[in-house]
């Protein structure tokens, strides 16, 4: 059976001409439909995510750079460092942070010092390259950035373009890599 725009309306015609018993019950049961719809939003976000991720991971080199000089000018990175600090600092496993750490300092000292590190440095794409080349955090970075960095961005439902987050995760993670490619983050200075 097909139904067309008209039986459809035909439909929802008769069911709102029904008594205000029915619909009262119907409004019950709309909180449930509301966290339903929710969960299906979150389920084609993560969907697209991991779309987004084997995409930008099959991705050759060229058209990498190429992404990233389009998109240079963004808060991508600044997000992502901001993400990265919040997790050193406060939601981070101490043990793995302690075991990553090349200097094997206890996590509250291993916090302080980098604590001190971003403190001295804007959150721009200088301290992206400064992380990136740091014997010591970098090897951290590299960690959230293949571990929670993705998982982070599942969760974090303020981030609407996810599309460039995950290029920029990628990006970041074959810059360990590829050197040229860290070349290629350009920063100002005074």
């Amino acid at each position: 059976m097909s139904l067309s725009k008209e039986n459809i309306s035909l439909n929802f015609d008769q069911y709102t001409s029904n008594s205000n018993q029915e619909t009262e019950s119907f409004m019950d049961i709309s909180p449930c439909m509301s966290k339903s719809a929710s969960s299906y939003s979150s389920e084609t976000r993560q969907q697209k995510i991991d779309k987004y991720l084997v995409t930008y991971q099959e991705m050759p080199s060229s058209e990498c750079l190429e992404v990233f000089r389009e998109q240079q000018k963004s808060n991508y990175l600044k997000n992502l460092i901001r993400s990265f600090n919040r997790f050193i600092l406060d939601e981070g496993d101490s043990v793995i942070i302690e075991c990553l750490d090349i200097y094997q300092k206890k996590c509250a000292q291993f916090r302080q010092q980098f604590k001190k590190f971003i403190k001295r440095r804007n959150i721009n794409n200088s301290l992206v390259k400064d992380l990136i080349l740091n014997d010591r955090f970098g090897i951290l970075f590299k960690y959230y950035l293949e571990v929670y960095a993705v998982d982070w961005l599942k969760q974090s439902l303020k981030i609407v373009d996810v599309r460039y987050h995950i290029f920029y995760i990628v990006f970041l993670l074959r810059s360990y890599s590829d050197s040229s490619l860290l070349d290629t983050i350009k920063f100002y200075s005074k």
